[in-house]
């Protein structure tokens, strides 16, 4: 996988789980509940590591996106999904390295587009895939989803999410 710096990306595994929960407790539960998946078969999760720590982390869905118009648009292509970086290693080149990482593994797996849903609320998320080329595909869905907070308190969220298209993947 590429690394950026001292970042390393590669696939996550479940014996990553005590190092993860000991360097990001935050972000632990939810990357067991992805890690689960993967075990599945339809999803691959990569890890973002800085020396000893986790920072970051992004989800390939093999089987699409899930929201109904985008799904009818880009039926054939895989997304990534769950972007997420430590706070304090934002704007380092994780993100990057991240999406990077998973537009190779897409282009091994012999896909040549990647989708994604980024919230409208989060200006700086559309910032970086615009940078890597993610083009606004014209669609914006309302999505729902629940999640467990950092407290432990389960939470239930509704925005709206841009799909965006990144086409002619190279390896």
């Amino acid at each position: 996988m590429e690394a950026i710096g001292v970042t390393q990306v590669r696939q996550g595994g479940m014996d990553d789980l005590p190092w993860i929960r000991s360097s990001w407790p935050d972000a632990a539960d939810v990357l067991e509940r992805h890690l689960v998946g993967q075990q599945a078969g339809g999803q691959v999760v990569l890890v973002a590591r800085n020396g000893s720590q986790a920072v970051g982390c992004v989800v390939i869905r093999w089987t699409g996106i899930d929201t109904p118009v985008a799904r009818a648009s880009f039926p054939e292509a895989p997304e990534a999904a769950h972007l997420f970086v430590r706070r304090e290693s934002r704007n380092g080149g994780v993100g990057t390295a991240l999406m990077r990482s998973a537009e190779q593994l897409v282009v091994a797996r012999g896909f040549h587009q990647l989708v994604l849903a980024v919230g409208l609320e989060n200006p700086g998320a559309a910032r970086l895939y615009e940078r890597l080329g993610y083009l606004r595909s014209g669609i914006v869905e309302l999505s729902e989803y629940d999640y467990t907070d950092a407290s432990g308190i389960d939470r239930h969220a509704v925005e709206w999410n841009e799909c965006r298209v990144k086409e002619a993947l190279i390896g």
